[in-house]
């Protein structure tokens, strides 16, 4: 278990050195020579770990648990779990996760990688976007502004402030979330389409909350959302590399 430092002077340090085993890691020139192998001086037994815990435990200010209402159990186990879970879910491979337990090989991290609510939101978002790219729900045109979009003059044509709507006559639909996926939608440059998109996936778990046929119908829609997003960034970035260009030009 990763313990974490404290800072001793050398005359503690040293009265430590003498005892069983020392409680934390210590100021010792002995530091450096842990990046090439580990060291006796900074190893403690399971029993001592055990001692220490449960010592711990017995704090007036120990964290009580929200569903026994009793003080929380610690254990070397529970702090090993919640460390790999942790890396797991922000994205670490199996050697970095390994690497930071301390472990030889990776087999025993694998089941740190068990899908959890987090994960799964990080492989939702990833997968997003490619699916985004593929499905190709929006068939709409992104514009620059007002001026370049038809029906750009016209206050009841306009979608909030992220879009105009091309089309002749109102669709009396759920502006602006059924939108994306309308091939009269189009979406402005400079708009704010991240925030849409948070409202749309909200929308979504709600649905699927009570009705989760009904509740993946807004798919698309997101999948349209995110696809303009990503044309909006392409197009952000187009337009800042041409601007670099121009200013090592002049």
């Amino acid at each position: 278990m990763p313990l974490f430092r404290k800072k001793l002077d050398h005359d503690a340090a040293e009265a430590w050195k003498r005892r069983w085993n020392p409680p934390v890691l210590l100021d010792s020139p002995l530091q450096k020579a842990l990046e090439d192998a580990p060291q006796p001086l900074f190893h403690v037994g399971s029993g001592t770990v055990k001692q220490w815990l449960h010592h711990i435990e017995r704090m007036e200010s120990f964290p009580i648990s929200p569903r026994t209402h009793q003080p929380l159990k610690v254990a070397g186990h529970r702090f090993r779990h919640t460390l790999g879970t942790d890396l797991s879910n922000a994205g670490l491979s199996e050697f970095a996760i390994a690497r930071a337990l301390m472990h030889s090989d990776t087999r025993t991290v694998r089941k740190y990688r068990a899908v959890s609510t987090e994960l799964l939101a990080l492989i939702d978002a990833k997968m997003n976007d490619h699916m985004a790219l593929i499905v190709n729900a929006f068939t709409g045109i992104i514009v620059t502004d007002l001026t370049s979009a038809i029906n750009g003059d016209r206050a009841d044509r306009l979608i909030e402030d992220v879009a105009v709507c091309g089309a002749t006559t109102a669709c009396l639909l759920d502006a602006p979330y059924t939108c994306y996926a309308c091939g009269k939608f189009q979406p402005l440059l400079h708009a704010n389409h991240r925030e849409v998109l948070e409202r749309l996936e909200r929308r979504r778990e709600q649905t699927i909350a009570t009705d989760k046929t009904t509740g993946v119908l807004w798919d698309r829609a997101i999948l349209a959302c995110r696809k303009v997003i990503l044309d909006c960034e392409a197009m952000h970035r187009s337009s800042d590399s041409r601007a670099q260009k121009n200013d090592r030009s002049v």
